[in-house]
């Protein structure tokens, strides 16, 4: 069982790359609409099920209501009852050659120790379509995406990856997901 120490310095480095968001339940959410919370809720059934099992541990949800994804992201934590951090990548992406992957290998560890949800928003910039390498700011780009890559499928714990257009996320990225979930445009009521 882990300590409050080691929990609170677990929680402090989350807080360095991260911001927790409070879960929000699927059935009380109004905002959220039938067909979604139906959604959410079988999702996190398969989740808990398939607890551990890789793939399915990486979920990419896509709308093009960029407010669904974060609500149906608090949802589905609520339904596993864990916490949700959402990853800053302007926290994380350092100016020096190697700090975003250290920064990146701690968040994965902490997340690890606290049972985190990890959650990226905006998924198409970080994750789009790789382009040829031209500088040494390409191969130092490529070589950050493909250490995320690394860590998201090591990582035992869920990761959401949110995007508004599929079709922008690199297929390299696609292959590696477990489960790609559109929801409808008219998912929020609100």
């Amino acid at each position: 069982m882990r300590n409050k120490k080691d929990s609170a310095g677990t929680a402090a480095v989350l807080a360095k790359f991260a911001e927790h968001l409070k879960p929000t339940s699927s059935r009380q959410d109004q905002r959220l609409a039938k067909a979604d919370q139906q959604l959410v809720l079988k999702l996190a059934e398969k989740l808990k099920g398939e607890a551990g099992s890789g793939a399915i541990n990486r979920t990419l949800l896509s709308s093009s209501n960029t407010k669904i994804t974060t609500r149906l992201a608090q949802a589905l934590t609520s339904e596993l009852k864990a916490p949700l951090f959402k990853v800053d990548l302007s926290r994380v992406v350092g100016k020096y050659i190697g700090e975003t992957e250290k920064n990146l290998s701690a968040l994965f560890s902490d997340a690890e120790k606290q049972g985190a949800i990890l959650f990226f928003d905006e998924a198409d910039a970080l994750f789009g379509k790789r382009s040829e390498i031209n500088d040494a700011h390409d191969h130092f780009a490529n070589m950050e995406v493909s250490h995320l890559l690394q860590q998201i499928e090591s990582y035992s714990g869920l990761t959401i990856i949110a995007s508004n257009n599929k079709k922008t996320i690199d297929p390299d990225v696609l292959r590696r997901l477990g489960k790609v979930i559109k929801f409808p445009i008219k998912g929020l009521t609100q």
